[in-house]
């Protein structure tokens, strides 16, 4: 009886057919390569073809900033054509460096990252605000964003170098008191302000004006005496102002400071300054000073507006300050007064331990006094 032979099983499968979606990509202006994935497709205009999944679509033209763009395909496959329409942005040739060479720079915009290298760097970018931030040995030193107009060159700080403070004003917690040539406590410092602070070289700023309120005890206050030396008639009533003030100039005032950060919106220093106010008490109310200060002083570094906080030594002297003279009707120079100028000056002097708080209005981003920096620390900024 002949043998049955059994047929042997072979599995029969079915290869799925992979789903797709077709778009037609153009860019204006046109001839752009087109990468998907990585790998180039075509030119714009074209029409490209994707599978299911996850794929990466770029744009790559000569002078223009390259477009990205991430796309999902999922479901099936259809036969409807979607259009992908792209706006080049054309880019300008630019240098960036910053204070600290070889930092890693990292340009982006709110959609994607432009640029990732070290410092100083030539690159293309189109006009735009961008985010920028720098990092040395893994720590940021700066974040901050920047309006590209067209610059040839973009410096970024790493180091703090305070370039133009519009307002700075101090206030004297400690009273010092001037101490006329009798020993006597007249007048106490009350304020110091300052307009137009700005940067000699690192570490050295100095005001176009620089100006001191020093306001009368009050155990003199509104007092009045006949002369106090041999050059003023005993007849002469005599009597010294609530407040005085004296002014100084470009120049002729500055201040040195020299420290370190001591965290991401915190600067620590030493403080020395000088300053002369000219002897004008012959010609004006405003009073003769020089003097010099050395303070330890603890500063923010956040904003545009900064508060600060000093501990040190002030020392005056030289000092002069007019006082006034009874006026009558016949000699009276401020009509409705009864007290006229009288240019006399009187000497005083001031050595004494002070405690001040003050401010800084200036330019954005968060510069900070001008400090020469110890160490060559860069800042951990927060701005």
């Amino acid at each position: 009886m002949p043998s049955l032979m059994m047929a042997q099983e072979h599995p029969i499968t079915f290869k799925k057919k992979k789903a797709f979606k077709r778009f037609f990509v153009n860019s204006t202006p046109s001839g752009a390569d087109v990468l998907v994935n990585g790998e180039k497709t075509g030119s714009t205009p074209c029409l490209i073809s994707l599978e299911k999944g996850n794929h990466k679509i770029e744009l790559h033209k000569a002078e223009y900033l390259t477009y990205k763009k991430y796309l999902f395909i999922g479901g099936s496959g259809s036969r409807i054509v979607d259009t992908l329409e792209y706006r080049l942005k054309k880019i300008i040739a630019t240098y960036i460096k910053s204070d600290l060479k070889r930092v890693d720079l990292l340009v982006s915009t709110a959609e994607d990252t432009v640029l990732f290298e070290k410092t100083p760097s030539e690159m293309g970018l189109p006009f735009g605000k961008y985010k920028m931030e720098l990092f040395h040995s893994g720590r940021r030193c700066f974040k901050g964003s920047l309006r590209y107009n067209g610059q040839k060159t973009i410096k970024v700080p790493c180091y703090s170098k305070g370039t133009f403070e519009f307002l700075v004003g101090d206030y004297f917690l400690s009273k010092p008191v001037l101490k006329n040539n009798e020993g006597l406590n007249l007048y106490h410092i009350l304020a110091t302000g300052q307009f137009g602070r700005f940067t000699i070289f690192p570490g050295l700023s100095t005001s176009i004006i620089k100006a001191s309120v020093f306001q009368i005890d009050n155990t003199y206050k509104d007092t009045e005496f006949t002369s106090i030396n041999e050059n003023i008639p005993d007849t002469t009533i005599l009597k010294y102002p609530d407040y005085i003030s004296a002014f100084s100039l470009l120049f002729i005032n500055a201040e040195f400071r020299i420290g370190f950060p001591i965290s991401r919106a915190l600067d620590i220093c030493a403080l020395g300054t000088y300053t002369l106010y000219p002897n004008v008490t012959k010609f004006s109310t405003f009073n003769h000073v020089s003097g010099q200060d050395i303070f330890v002083e603890l500063a923010s570094r956040i904003s545009a507006f900064n508060v600060n906080i000093k501990i040190g030594s002030k020392v005056l002297s030289d000092i002069s300050y007019n006082i006034y003279k009874k006026s009558n009707q016949q000699v009276a120079i401020n009509i409705g007064s009864d007290y006229s100028n009288y240019y006399h000056t009187v000497p005083a002097q001031l050595e004494q331990f002070v405690v001040s708080i003050g401010f800084t209005l200036g330019q954005g981003r968060g510069y900070g006094n001008n400090i020469l920096r110890l160490f060559r620390k860069p800042l951990i900024t927060n701005y």
